[in-house]
């Protein structure tokens, strides 16, 4: 062992006895050398430039948690029968009533995303009223409404569209099925004051609550870079727990993105609810359904 490092350690000075002229080749070995060295140190350069910045594995919501609230308008018709002790009362109000009878409106929705859950919360708050007077005939209809939905929804399915590379909004194209469950309260007072010359008056006073369960789904899909369309559906009540005897939701809108963080939407909603029961009847049947337009924001 020690012959061997002892003939280890004498390697180099035989390399010197037998070559005559180390000097000169040193130079040539060091160049040899130092060349290797700088092409590895340009590779990881030029490759980090090649790359581009935005990676869609960095961007994607389902990894972070992000908010959405907006804000709109409602202009809806309304046509339905309210009953009470036995009678009927239709009402038939159209989009353009709507505008000249509303009192007041109030209209929210927010929703909060983790991973593939999120969470949803609706408001909307509509007060109307309509007098109308005639020569033997004198009615006064005062509608107020509030409706709230809580949803608590899953992703079950996300695809992108094209090359999942930015976009000129800084979004990427996607397609994203949801589905959701939750509950609706509704809150519906409608009163009716009807004198007939010679006749006495008429006096109805219909004031109810209702806590629908409900189930739905929904589907987004981008059409270009800035505009995407959305469509969702649920349905409830089914007499659960003195709900409705059924409650059922429906609506599209296409909306515009101004900016990563800000999007136009113009859309059409209906929403329906049955809650007449027992003898003699009593409760309503009606549907309100009409055009919105909402500003959105994202953070």
């Amino acid at each position: 062992m020690t012959a061997g490092l002892a003939l280890a350690l004498s390697a180099p000075l035989f390399a010197q006895e037998s070559e005559p002229d180390p000097p000169s080749e040193a130079p040539q070995e060091a160049t040899t050398e130092t060349q290797p060295d700088a092409a590895p140190e340009q590779a990881p350069d030029l490759g980090e430039t090649d790359e581009p910045e935005y990676r869609l594995e960095d961007s994607d919501e389902r990894r972070k948690l992000w908010f959405y609230v907006g804000v709109y308008g409602w202009v809806s018709a309304i046509e339905g029968d309210v009953y009470e002790l036995g009678r009927k009362f239709e009402i038939d109000i159209s989009m353009e009533e709507v505008l000249d009878y509303l009192d007041r409106a109030l209209f929210v929705y927010t929703e909060a995303h983790y991973g593939r859950f999120f969470a949803a919360f609706q408001g909307s708050f509509v007060e109307l009223s309509d007098d109308e007077s005639g020569r033997l005939l004198d009615v006064d209809v005062d509608i107020e409404q509030e409706i709230f939905e809580l949803r608590f929804g899953y992703e079950v399915y996300r695809q992108t569209l094209g090359s999942g590379s930015e976009t000129r909004a800084g979004w990427p194209r996607e397609l994203v099925f949801d589905v959701f469950a939750g509950t609706r309260y509704t809150s519906l007072d409608v009163t009716v004051d009807t004198r007939i010359l010679d006749a006495g008056t008429l006096e109805v006073d219909l004031d109810g609550d209702t806590w629908d369960v409900i189930i739905g789904a929904r589907v987004k899909a981008d059409l270009s870079d800035r505009l995407f369309l959305i469509v969702s559906g649920d349905v409830g009540g089914f007499g659960i727990d003195g709900g409705s005897e059924f409650s059922w939701q429906a609506q599209g809108a296409f909306g515009y993105r101004l900016a990563h963080y800000a999007e136009l939407l113009l859309g059409y909603r209906a929403i329906g609810t049955d809650t007449v029961s027992g003898s003699p009847r009593k409760g309503i049947d009606w549907v309100q359904h009409g055009l919105y337009i909402g500003f959105g924001f994202r953070f």
